[in-house]
């Protein structure tokens, strides 16, 4: 029954799917201007496929108050965009001989909390330190500053513990970045923002890469909004000293620079390169995902802070690149590049189908509890003509309606949820970007 009912239901996708394959540039800007038109997305996008770039354009507004649109050179906070070029800098470090990557943090950073002694460069750089996430202890200060506020951090947590023993879990800490930041600072004699200028921004010709600082003017750079009651409001900088962790402003024009020096890769010898891209643990490297996608290897990460989002997707085999740059921070880019993803591939696993209108399906019958093969309970309930996925007792997540029968869940528009309409057996598929599908029988039915 459960195949029987899968099959109906690839049958159904192939109805309301189509290729993608013969103008993917178009589709994608339609796609980008749906996406802009019906859930407010804000920001540069740039798209590159073997080695050519295909799309580059800004969307929505920069600054909305002042009716600024967001163009290719738009400057924005990138978040934790900003590690790759922290382990980087590190790389360029271990390759000049100042420092190796099983080193002691304390031989370089002497204040740390003692019971933080066995932790190595190459635990913070892998998330597998252990250390506890102080980030938000962090003051925000001006960069020159940072040092002394780590200090400050360091002294009040003196008698911390780690989250566990270095080496032996995956734990994503900004914290950890921003000790191979100061580190950065102690081998070198030069602020982060300073070494980075020298090592990796100016050989690589990165004009409009920055620290986030509110006190210089930055040409074109954007102003963060996020959505509260539906409606779009400002989002200004309120958040830690976000440092070497995610405290760099870059447009897309900027950062397609580095993405080409992934491509070609000249600031570093082979070995510590790829070095770079060596899973540690949970599919992580050092300031990298790094995925499996059917047959082909990705690099990639999120970066998110206050009016900001952003993604990076990157199949470096065949020199192809997804990059978004947000500044609405409601509008999630691991949605939108997701979705650029399955047209450039021309992959029927997404539906990137926005109109902003509902249908007139009412979908009342599909109430109540399903369950997939392994035994686990989801739940799709109608209230006032919306759909909601039900998780557990409380959790209740609202369904857009993308096509007849199809949904993106509303906190995660790569998550997708296509109801099957099998009298037979009636269900729902649940999938995510990249993953194989999961089928939600009706529960009375099992």
């Amino acid at each position: 029954m459960y195949l029987k009912s899968l099959v109906f239901i690839i049958l159904f996708l192939g109805l309301v799917r189509f290729s993608w394959s013969q103008n993917p540039k178009k589709e994608i800007d339609k796609y980008l201007d749906q996406r802009t038109s019906f859930l407010d997305f804000s920001g540069s996008v740039l798209v590159i496929k073997n080695g050519k770039t295909l799309l580059h354009k800004g969307y929505g507004m920069a600054d909305y108050e002042n009716q600024i649109p967001n163009t290719l050179n738009t400057v924005h906070r990138i978040g934790s965009l900003t590690k790759q070029f922290t382990s980087m800098a590190i790389m360029i470090l271990v390759q000049e001989g100042k420092i190796q990557l099983d080193d002691k943090i304390n031989q370089y950073i002497k204040t740390i909390p003692p019971k933080w002694s066995d932790i190595t460069i190459h635990h913070l750089l892998s998330h597998t330190s252990g250390v506890p996430e102080l980030f938000g202890d962090l003051e925000s200060v001006p960069v020159e500053k940072t040092g002394e506020e780590i200090e400050r951090v360091f002294e009040l947590k003196k008698e911390s513990e780690p989250r566990a023993n270095p080496g032996e879990a995956y734990r994503y800490s900004n914290y950890g970045y921003v000790l191979l930041g100061y580190l950065i600072e102690k081998v070198s004699g030069k602020i982060y923002p300073e070494f980075l200028k020298e090592k990796i921004l100016d050989p690589l010709q990165m004009s409009a890469t920055y620290y986030d600082d509110s006190r210089p003017i930055i040409p074109k750079r954007a102003e963060g909004y996020q959505m509260r009651n539906k409606k779009l409001s400002n989002d200004k900088l309120t958040d830690p000293a976000a440092f070497s962790a995610g405290g760099m402003l870059s447009s897309t024009s900027d950062y397609e620079k580095f993405i080409r020096e992934l491509f070609s890769n000249t600031l570093l010898d082979k070995n510590h390169f790829e070095k770079l891209f060596q899973v540690v643990q949970s599919n992580y490297a050092y300031g990298w995902q790094v995925l499996q996608r059917k047959d082909k290897s990705i690099y990639a990460h999120s970066g998110g802070t206050h009016g900001f989002s952003s993604k990076i997707i990157i199949y470096p085999k065949d020199q192809t690149a997804i990059l978004i740059l947000g500044n609405n921070a409601s509008n999630d880019t691991q949605s939108l590049a997701c979705d650029i993803e399955s047209i450039l591939l021309d992959d029927l696993e997404i539906t990137p189908f926005f109109n902003g209108k509902k249908s007139s399906i009412d979908y009342t019958s599909f109430n109540g509890m399903y369950k997939d093969e392994d035994g686990n309970e989801r739940g799709l309930k109608v209230k006032e003509g919306e759909v909601y996925y039900v998780v557990g007792t409380e959790n209740e997540l609202k369904l857009n309606e993308l096509a007849p029968y199809e949904f993106s869940v509303d906190v995660s528009n790569y998550a997708r949820i296509v109801i099957s309409q099998s009298k037979e057996n009636p269900g729902f598929t649940f999938s995510r970007c990249g993953a194989s599908p999961i089928f939600y029988q009706k529960a009375s039915n099992k």
